[in-house]
């Protein structure tokens, strides 16, 4: 398994930057969809819609989404 880490939140760079820091890139498509469910996932968590636990199990499960896509590349950093 890859050496990926991502930090979710309202603050924090978008997934597409954190992930050209470490040397990988996901096509625009993939990009923006996983992008669209991290801002989902903060949004019902700001709003207290989710609780913190459900919040946490969604950020494991779309961090294990971005780190087995077919379109994650390694790049020269």
């Amino acid at each position: 398994m890859t050496n990926i880490g991502i930090h979710f939140g309202a603050l924090c760079d978008p997934i597409k930057k954190q992930l050209k820091n470490q040397g990988y890139a996901l096509s625009e498509k993939e990009d923006a969809r996983f992008q669209a469910i991290a801002d989902a996932i903060i949004m019902l968590k700001l709003h207290g819609i989710l609780p913190d636990s459900i919040v946490y199990k969604a950020e494991q499960k779309l961090m294990k989404m971005i780190c087995s896509a077919e379109l994650l590349t390694g790049e020269d950093p």
